[in-house]
C-alpha cells in the first residue's frame, strides 16, 4: 500500500497546476493592440515611443511611460492543446467545461515596461509560465513540468535577455538603448517563442498600455495591478500565477520545527471524527459551548434587540475558545444565514481584547519600542479577511466603517470618522479639482472628493480593502495624504456632514480629542459593568447546570444511627435495671448481715452451743459470699452502664452533626434556588438551556443561549468604549517621534512591502490603527511578501467555497489562527485549467490519493471542512456531504424561494429567522405574481433560442409598467451563451422604447443596469436585490445543459436566494420540469 502523501508533495501538485493557470489579458480603453501584420507592414510608426503624432492622437502624455505585452493569444488554446493530449470530453463534463472554464479572453507570453524614450526594462520583464508548459503539454513532456525545470529555463532566458538588450540600437548618440518594431518581433520569435517551444495562433504581437510615470497612484493610474509576482527564486517574474512562488515558499517551510498549526491541519490526511451538530446527541456539546464564560464580552454595536442565532454564536465561541493556541475552524453559512454578521463579531471580538491588554499600559509611550513599533503584547491581533471573490472583500470592507452597519443607539461611535470617509469617497475628475494657496503661501491641490451620500457615510476606519498594489497605494494616498480642504480654513473647521474628509495628519490637528488615560477609564469601566453583568450569567449558569446533591445518603444515615441510638438507649435501660436489681438484692443481704450480727452468739453460747455457733457461721459465710458475689457483678454491670451511656452519648452527637450538615445542606438549596428565581427574574427573557429540547426547535434555533437586549447593548458599549481608547491611543502616540518616523514610510511601505526589511512589523503598526484589511488570495503573496509563518493573527476566509484549495496556502500559512467560512453548496469554484491536465497532474503526483486533493473537486471550504470535528452530514441529491459548524436560520428570502432553495440542497434543514406569514409568499406591487413563464422553441446558439428573449421583453415591459425600478431587478441564467444573447437582445432596444413605461429612464442608467445586473449565476453570489428574472435555456433535443445545471443544486440555489421578494422563471417547462428542485 503507498503511504499517505505529504504536505510537501500535495503542494508540489498543486504547484505544476499553476503552470497552466491563464493570465487575462484586459483591453483598456486606451490601449493600443497590433497584429504581426500591421506591425511587419508599419513598423515603428506604430509605436507610440517613437511617434509623437501618434502620442498626441492617442492623448498620451509626453512623459508617459509603456506596458507593453507581448505575444497575444486566445486562452481557449490552453484547453485545445489539453483535448489534443487528453481527448475530448462528452455528457456532463463536456457541460461543465463550457461553462465553469475560464476559456475566454486573451492571454500573452510576457510584459515588460518601457520608459518615454522607448528603452525596455528588460531586466524586470515578466514572463507568463503558461506557454512554456503549453509546450511541454504538447510535447507531453510531464517530467519537466517542475519548478526546478522552470527555474533553470527562465534563467537561460534571462540570460538571452542580456544579450538581447545589448542588441538595441540607440535613438541618439550615447542616448538609451530603444525598442522598435524590428526588435519586437526578434524578441517574440527568436527568444519567447524558442524559450516556450510553443508558437500558437497569435491574436495580436503586442497590447500597449501607458501611465505617468513618476506619478503618485491615482484613480487615473493604470499603472503596476499587481499582477502575479516577481520571485526572489525564479530569474524572471512570473506574470500569470498569483500563488506559484507562495507555494514554493510554503513547501520549502514545511519541516517540523517551523510553526505551521493551520496549514498543517488544513494538508492533514487524517479523517476527523466529527460531532453532528444536527443530532439530539450534540446537544450537551452547544450547551457547554454557548456557556457565558465562553461567550466574548465585545459584540458588534448591532442592534441590540437581535439575538444571534444559536449557531451564529455557537461558531463564535468555538472560533474564540478553541483557536486561542491557533489552528483552523470551518463555517458553512447557506444563503441569508448570517456570516457577515458572525464575521462582524469576531471583529468586535478582537478589538476589545486588544483594548484590555492596551488598558494595562500607563502611558501610550510604552506601547512601543525604541523604533517607534509596537510591543509585543499588542501583536497577534490582526485580522486579515480573504477570498478569491474581490467584491466579496471588498464589501465586507467597504460596509464595516459605514454607519448603516452599526444600530442608531451606537452612532456616536467616532474612530477616525473624517478619514473613513475620505477613503470611502469617489474621487472627482482632475477638471473639477482646485488649487490655490494655502495662508502658509504654500500651493496645493484640493476639494479632490465627491460628497458622500449619506447612506455611505462612515462611523470609523475599522477596516481598509487592500490587496493589489494599486488599492494599497490608494489607500496611502486617502489615508495619509490627500487633503480635501485647504488647511486651517473656516471650510475646514466646519465640514458639511457630506463633505467630513481629512486625512489622518488633518484628523490630528482637528479633532478633539479625549486622553489616553481618560478613555482607559472609560473602558475599563464598561468593562467592569460588562464582566459583572456576564458573571451573573455564569453564576446562573452554573447554577442551573449543577446537580443539587442527594440528600437520600445523609438521611439514610440519620435513619441508621436513629435506629442504633434506640437499640443503645434499650440496652442502657437494661443495664439501668440490671444494676437496680443488683442494689436491691445488695440492700437486703446488707439488711440481713445486719440482723446476723443482732443476734450473734455470744462467748457463752459459743461455748455451749457449738452447733448454733456453726449454723451462725455458715449463715453469715453465705450471705457474705452473696454480697461479694453481687458487688462484683454490680461493679461490672456499673461499666455496662457507662459504656453504654458512652456509646449513646456518641450516637446522639453523630445524629447532631448529621442533622446540623443536612440542615445546612437543605438551606443552601434553598438559597441556590432562590438566587436561581432571582437570576431568571433578573434575565425573563433570556433564552436558557434545556437539554431536553429538539435540536431543530424552531425556538432553539433562532435564539442565542444567554443573550437579550441589555446583555447584548452592555457588550456592544464595550466595543464602543475599546474604539474611543484605539483613538486616544493613536491621538497620544502621533506625539512620539519614533511612532511618527514609520508612518512617513508607510506609504512607501504600501507600495513595496517586499522592501521592508521587517515587514510583519510594519503591518502590526498599521494594523494598530486599522484593525481589519482584506486581500484577495491573489494578492496576498505580494502584499504580505516577507511575512512568515504564523505571524499575523487571524485569517477570516470568506465565500470559501468559491476558491480552489490552492489559492488559500499562503494566507493560511501566515495565519495562527483560521475561520473558514462558506457554503459548498452554492457557486463552486472557477476551472482555469483543463480538468483532465489537472486529474493528469495530481495522479502523477499523488497517486491513488489524486482525487482527495484534485482542485478541480474540491474548494478551500471542503479542505478546511474535513479538518473540523465539528460539523454534519447532508444528503444532496442522494449523496452525502459532510459540512463544518453549520448555520441553519435564514433572514433573506421570502417565500417561495426560501422554500425551494432549503429543499434542494439543505435537506430542509434551514429555519426562517420569521414567522411563516412574515414571509409568505406576495405578488410584486400586490398584482404580478410569482411564476413560471413557459416558452418553447428549437436553440439557434448553444442554449439560447429567441423565445427566451421574447418572454424576457414581455415581463419587462410587464414590471415596468407597473413602476417596478429597474435596479431592483437581475437577470440570472446559468449558461454564458444565453448571458451574450440577452445582452445583444437588450441592447437593440432603443431609448425610446424603454421609456414607453418609464419616462424618467436614462440611457446611462440603462447601461449600468445591463452591466452590473445581467449575467451567469456565477457573477452573483454574495448579492441580493428584490427580484430575480432566472432565465433558463435548452429545447427537448438538446437538454444537456439543463441535465449539467441541475446534476448539482448549487447553480440553482444561488439563482433562487438572489432574491429577497420575488421570482419569475422562463424556460421551457417540458424540458426542466423534471429535474429536483424544479419540478416545485
Amino acid at each position: 500500500m503507498d503511504a499517505q502523501p505529504t504536505p510537501e508533495s500535495i503542494l508540489r501538485a498543486w504547484q505544476r497546476i499553476e503552470f497552466f493557470q491563464p493570465y487575462t489579458l484586459d483591453e483598456k480603453k486606451q490601449s493600443i493592440r497590433l497584429t504581426l501584420s500591421e506591425l511587419r507592414r508599419a513598423g515603428d510608426r506604430l509605436l507610440p515611443w517613437l511617434n509623437a503624432e501618434l502620442r498626441e492622437q492617442c492623448d498620451i502624455p509626453d512623459r508617459a511611460a509603456y506596458v507593453v505585452h507581448l505575444g497575444l493569444f486566445d486562452k481557449s488554446i490552453a484547453n485545445q492543446v489539453a483535448r489534443q493530449v487528453f481527448g475530448t470530453e462528452s455528457g456532463l463534463a463536456a457541460e461543465e467545461n463550457e461553462q465553469r472554464l475560464d476559456n475566454e479572453g486573451i492571454t500573452c507570453f510576457a510584459k515588460v515596461v518601457v520608459d518615454k524614450h522607448g528603452a525596455p526594462a528588460l531586466q524586470d520583464l515578466s514572463v507568463s509560465s503558461l506557454p512554456w508548459a503549453l509546450g511541454h503539454l504538447a510535447q507531453q513532456r510531464f517530467n519537466q513540468l517542475h519548478s526546478q525545470t522552470f527555474k533553470n529555463h527562465c534563467e537561460t532566458l534571462a540570460d538571452k535577455l542580456t544579450t538581447f538588450a545589448l542588441s538595441l540600437r540607440a535613438a541618439v548618440e550615447n542616448g538609451p538603448r530603444i525598442l522598435g518594431a524590428a526588435d519586437v518581433l526578434a524578441l517574440l520569435h527568436d527568444e519567447l517563442v524558442p524559450w516556450a517551444d510553443f508558437s500558437p495562433a497569435w491574436k495580436y504581437a503586442l497590447q500597449i498600455d501607458w501611465f505617468e510615470s513618476g506619478s503618485s497612484a491615482s484613480e487615473d493610474d493604470t499603472a503596476d495591478e499587481d499582477e502575479a509576482g516577481g520571485s526572489n527564486n525564479i530569474a524572471l517574474p512570473i506574470l500569470n500565477s498569483f500563488f506559484f512562488d507562495d507555494l514554493e515558499i510554503v513547501s520549502a517551510s514545511l519541516h517540523p520545527s517551523q510553526k505551521s498549526k493551520s496549514l498543517r491541519a488544513y494538508l492533514s490526511n487524517e479523517s476527523v471524527p466529527k460531532i453532528d451538530l444536527y443530532s439530539q446527541s450534540a446537544m450537551d456539546a452547544i450547551i457547554t459551548l454557548s456557556h457565558p464564560a465562553k461567550t466574548p464580552p465585545g459584540r458588534w454595536p448591532a442592534d441590540p434587540r437581535h439575538n444571534m442565532s444559536l449557531m451564529q454564536q455557537f461558531a463564535i465561541n468555538a472560533a474564540t475558545t478553541e483557536l486561542a493556541d491557533g489552528g483552523i475552524l470551518s463555517v458553512n453559512g447557506p444563503p441569508g444565514t448570517g456570516k457577515t454578521t458572525l464575521l462582524r463579531d469576531l471583529v468586535a471580538h478582537n478589538v476589545v481584547e486588544r483594548a484590555r491588554v492596551l488598558s494595562g499600559f500607563t502611558q501610550v509611550a510604552d506601547t512601543f519600542d525604541k523604533n517607534g513599533l509596537l510591543v509585543p503584547a499588542l501583536c497577534g491581533f490582526e485580522m486579515v479577511i480573504a477570498s478569491s471573490n474581490n467584491a466579496a472583500v471588498e464589501n465586507i470592507s467597504k460596509e464595516l466603517p459605514q454607519q448603516s452597519s452599526i444600530a442608531e443607539a451606537y452612532r456616536e461611535i467616532n474612530y477616525l470618522a473624517a478619514s473613513a470617509n475620505q477613503i470611502a469617497a469617489a474621487g472627482l475628475p482632475r477638471r473639477d479639482k482646485r488649487t490655490a494657496k494655502e495662508p502658509n503661501g504654500k500651493g496645493r491641490t484640493y476639494h479632490l472628493f465627491r460628497p458622500l451620500e449619506t447612506d455611505k457615510q462612515c462611523w470609523g476606519v475599522i477596516s481598509a480593502a487592500l490587496g493589489s498594489k494599486k488599492n494599497r497605494q490608494r489607500f496611502a494616498q486617502r489615508f495619509l495624504i490627500d487633503e480635501h480642504f485647504l488647511r486651517d480654513t473656516p471650510a475646514e473647521a466646519n465640514r458639511p456632514q457630506n463633505e467630513n474628509f481629512l486625512s489622518l495628519w488633518r484628523w490630528w490637528k482637528c479633532h478633539q480629542h479625549t486622553s489616553f488615560a481618560e478613555a482607559k477609564r472609560a473602558f475599563l469601566h464598561q468593562l467592569k459593568q460588562t464582566d459583572a453583568l456576564q458573571q451573573q450569567l455564569v453564576t446562573l449558569a452554573d447554577l442551573r447546570a449543577s446537580e443539587p446533591q442527594d440528600l437520600t445518603p445523609l438521611k439514610q444515615q440519620l435513619n441508621a444511627l436513629q435506629q442504633q441510638l434506640t437499640q443503645q438507649v434499650r440496652a442502657r435501660d437494661l443495664a439501668e435495671t440490671q444494676n437496680h436489681a443488683l442494689e436491691v438484692q445488695i440492700r437486703h443481704l446488707l439488711q440481713q448481715q445486719k440482723v446476723l450480727d443482732a443476734t450473734s452468739p455470744g462467748w457463752f453460747s459459743r461455748l455451749l452451743n457449738r452447733k448454733k455457733v456453726q449454723a451462725y457461721q455458715q449463715e453469715k459465710a453465705a450471705v457474705q459470699q452473696n454480697l461479694l458475689q453481687l458487688t462484683q457483678q454490680q461493679v461490672l454491670y456499673a461499666q455496662q452502664l457507662e459504656a453504654a451511656q458512652r456509646k449513646t452519648g456518641e450516637i446522639e452527637s453523630q445524629i447532631q452533626h448529621v442533622q446540623q450538615h443536612l440542615q445546612q445542606l437543605i438551606d443552601r438549596q434553598a438559597a441556590q434556588a432562590r438566587e436561581v428565581q432571582a437570576l431568571q427574574q433578573r434575565f425573563p427573557d433570556v433564552a436558557m438551556p434545556d437539554p431536553a429540547c429538539a435540536i431543530d426547535d424552531v425556538t432553539l434555533q433562532r435564539n442565542a443561549l444567554w443573550q437579550n437586549k441589555e446583555i447584548n447593548d452592555q457588550r456592544s458599549r464595550l466595543f464602543v468604549a475599546a474604539m474611543a481608547l484605539h483613538q486616544a491611543w493613536l491621538n497620544e502616540a502621533l506625539y512620539q517621534p519614533a511612532f511618527r518616523s514609520v508612518l512617513f514610510g508607510m506609504s512607501d511601505f504600501l507600495a513595496s512591502p517586499q522592501k521592508s526589511p521587517q515587514p510583519v512589523r510594519e503591518w502590526q503598526t498599521l494594523f494598530m490603527m486599522v484593525p481589519v484589511l482584506s486581500t484577495t488570495f491573489a494578492s496576498v503573496g505580494r502584499m504580505f511578501s516577507g511575512v512568515g509563518a504564523e505571524e499575523l493573527g487571524w485569517l477570516l476566509i470568506d465565500e470559501a467555497g468559491q476558491a480552489s484549495p490552492q489559492q488559500a496556502v499562503g494566507a493560511i500559512w501566515r495565519a495562527k489562527r483560521v475561520l473558514v467560512v462558506g457554503d459548498p453548496l452554492q457557486i463552486e469554484p472557477v476551472f482555469t485549467t483543463s480538468p483532465a491536465l489537472v486529474k493528469y497532474l495530481c495522479e502523477d503526483t499523488l497517486a491513488r490519493h489524486a482525487d482527495h486533493w484534485n482542485p478541480g473537486l474540491l474548494s478551500v471550504q471542503q479542505v478546511a471542512d474535513r479538518t473540523n470535528h465539528w460539523g454534519c452530514e447532508l444528503e444532496v441529491m442522494n449523496q452525502v456531504q459532510s459540512i463544518g459548524i453549520p448555520l441553519w436560520v435564514h433572514r433573506r428570502c421570502r417565500e417561495p424561494m426560501f422554500s425551494l432553495a432549503n429543499r434542494m440542497a439543505y435537506n430542509g434543514r434551514m429555519i426562517h429567522g420569521l414567522d411563516t406569514e412574515a414571509i409568505r409568499a406576495r405578488p410584486l406591487q400586490g398584482l404580478i405574481h410569482n411564476r413560471w413563464i413557459h416558452v418553447t422553441g428549437k436553440t439557434t446558439d448553444k442554449q439560447y433560442h429567441d423565445s427566451l428573449g421574447d418572454g424576457l421583453l414581455q415581463l419587462l415591459d410587464t414590471l415596468l409598467s407597473q413602476h417596478v425600478a429597474l435596479a431592483s431587478l437581475y437577470i440570472i441564467t446559468p449558461f454564458k451563451a444565453v448571458k451574450f444573447a440577452l445582452i445583444d437582445r437588450l441592447a437593440q432596444r432603443d431609448l425610446h422604447t424603454w421609456r414607453q413605461w418609464q419616462p424618467m429612464l436614462k440611457q446611462k442608467e440603462i447601461k449600468e443596469w445591463q452591466e452590473k445586473n445581467i449575467g451567469t449565476v456565477h457573477t452573483f453570489q454574495g448579492k441580493e436585490n428584490d427580484t430575480v428574472i432566472l432565465v433558463l435555456g435548452c429545447d427537448e433535443e438538446n437538454k444537456g445543459g439543463a441535465h449539467w445545471a441541475a446534476s448539482k443544486p448549487n447553480l440553482l440555489n444561488v439563482a433562487l436566494t438572489r432574491a429577497k421578494n420575488n421570482i419569475f422563471v422562463i424556460g421551457n417547462r417540458t424540458v426542466w420540469g423534471s429535474y429536483p428542485g424544479l419540478q416545485d
